[in-house]
């Protein structure tokens, strides 16, 4: 065979290895898009329910504030709205105290028993204030 048809027979093999190999590569960038894509979604997914369980929690602890400023407690102990209770060290006290408090409450508390002396009391006081 003559050594110019035998560069040519080569030259066409590799060029039809480099289509070849370009084409799994595209084949490879098209998956990784793919991919890539697929972790992004997931990703975003992830932060919106997390960002929705932070809000669920932020709604019930701001309802629990409510709550227990219409209990009066607050200011039994002369907190006010607007206090800092944790930084300043006055009202760290007054919250101390509150939870102190709130603790034996729930230690000393006999739940079924005062259920119901509880709930018609707490819709006694929503109404008076709503």
């Amino acid at each position: 065979m003559h050594p110019f048809l035998r560069q040519r027979k080569d030259l066409k093999r590799i060029v039809k290895t480099l289509t070849q190999l370009s084409n799994k590569s595209k084949i490879i960038k098209i998956n990784y898009n793919r991919l890539s894509s697929k972790v992004s979604s997931i990703t975003y997914k992830m932060k919106q329910s997390s960002n929705s369980q932070r809000n669920l929690r932020t709604r019930t602890l701001i309802q629990l504030g409510g709550l227990l400023s219409l209990s009066g407690l607050p200011s039994l102990l002369n907190i006010q709205e607007g206090d800092d209770l944790q930084a300043d060290i006055s009202t760290r006290d007054k919250a101390a105290i509150l939870l102190g408090m709130l603790s034996e409450m729930m230690e000393n508390a006999e739940i079924k028993k005062d259920e119901f002396k509880w709930h018609r009391r707490g819709l006694r006081l929503l109404k008076q204030k709503f």
